[in-house]
């Protein structure tokens, strides 16, 4: 009569790929779903985690604020600098603030 016979060896060890990917997001927030699998192939421009959205749409109202108040900045310097009250310092200050 034959039996079979099974043997298993357990063993621990780290698995390396002669390839390294570093991921970086664009903007940070809160990641709502991920649209690959562990060990999946993809490539360049793969889109392969949705945000949320909201966190993205508070950014951008906070930076529409920030310009709207750097706008109103340069207005008040440039005004200034007409009554020759305001430097030269002051304006190009404003101007750089609305143009970043």
């Amino acid at each position: 009569e034959s039996t079979s016979f099974e043997h298993r060896i357990r063993v621990q060890g780290n698995v390396e790929t002669d390839e390294d990917v570093m991921l970086t997001a664009e903007m940070g927030g809160l990641i709502t779903s991920v649209r690959v699998k562990e060990g999946q192939l993809v490539n360049k421009g793969t889109i392969i985690a949705t945000v949320d959205g909201a966190t993205l749409n508070s950014s951008m109202q906070e930076l529409k604020t920030q310009l709207e108040f750097a706008e109103y900045m340069l207005e008040k310097q440039e005004e200034l600098n007409k009554r020759g009250v305001g430097s030269e310092f002051e304006l190009e200050q404003a101007k750089n603030q609305v143009n970043s």
